[in-house]
């Protein structure tokens, strides 16, 4: 049997078992038996990702296939993991193998992160100098702003800035948030489209007077010091929040460049009264 053939097997079993359950009244559900005293593990079960017939899009799909893990775990005694869950799962698995490792806590650690800021730097100025000079498409390296060749922000190719002071994001719940970020962060949030005014929204939320009155003059760490601030804006204020509760710390990547030495210091602003040699 091919693993193609095992894989399918494996998926229309799962869901001859999860579906009759999800769509089942409740009081006809099959009563699970009670688990041993001394065992308090639920059983967990793989959702994997749902086959499809007909023009089904993405996002559709990936959103029933959410829903219904979701679901399962409301079951009693009954954990699961959804198909994104298990491809992460495995794509971390076979990357460890490839690099050998096994059960080795830091290596594995280091699967998990990828690539660290000094790899990323130089894989950076290779897109920005040498492969995008091969073709005629608009090619750039989405990293900060102090790290571009001046050349790359003379020509306009390398890329624009985060809209943080002329965007407002609305989720799927209507609520309007500063970018996505209000899925997680509740606190940056400012109403609901259709209930609330757009215009006093924009004009009176707390948060958005904050950063209209604060950016860039008020960030710190490495981007208080950078030249590029005022075009940059802290490259993503929203990550920045989710990462530190603050809306003025610096961007980790060019936090861990500063603190490793790899900020470029042509970008650094020079003290009063120094002259630059």
């Amino acid at each position: 049997m091919t693993t193609k053939t095992t894989v399918a097997a494996t998926r229309r079993a799962c869901l001859a078992v999860v579906l009759p359950l999800l769509l089942a009244p409740a009081a006809s559900r099959p009563q699970a038996p009670a688990p041993p005293a001394r065992s308090h593990e639920a059983m967990l079960v793989a959702v994997p990702a749902v086959r499809t017939v007909g023009d089904v899009p993405m996002r559709v799909q990936a959103a029933f296939e959410q829903t219904l893990a979701t679901e399962v775990r409301k079951l009693d005694g009954v954990g699961a993991i959804g198909a994104g869950e298990i491809g992460d799962v495995v794509s971390m698995e076979a990357e460890g193998r490839m690099r050998g490792c096994t059960q080795d806590e830091a290596c594995l650690l280091e699967v998990a992160q990828g690539l660290g800021v000094a790899e990323l730097i130089e894989l950076g100025r290779r897109v920005e100098l040498e492969l995008a000079r091969t073709t005629e498409l608009k090619l750039f390296f989405d990293y900060p702003l102090a790290f571009r060749p001046l050349s790359r922000l003379a020509d306009g190719a390398a890329g624009g800035r985060c809209g943080i002071l002329t965007i407002l994001g609305v989720l799927a719940s209507g609520e309007y948030a500063l970018c996505g970020i209000g899925m997680q962060v509740r606190e940056l949030t400012f109403g609901i489209a259709g209930q609330d005014a757009l215009a006093g929204l924009w004009r009176d939320a707390a948060v958005l007077r904050e950063l209209r009155a604060g950016m860039p003059a008020r960030l710190t760490g490495v981007c208080a010091d950078c030249i590029m601030r005022a075009r940059c804006l802290g490259t993503c204020v929203a990550q920045s929040y989710y990462r530190t509760q603050s809306l003025w710390s610096p961007f980790w990547f060019c936090e861990q460049a500063g603190a490793t030495g790899q900020f470029p210091p042509s970008r650094m602003a020079l003290p009063a009264g120094s002259v630059k040699s």
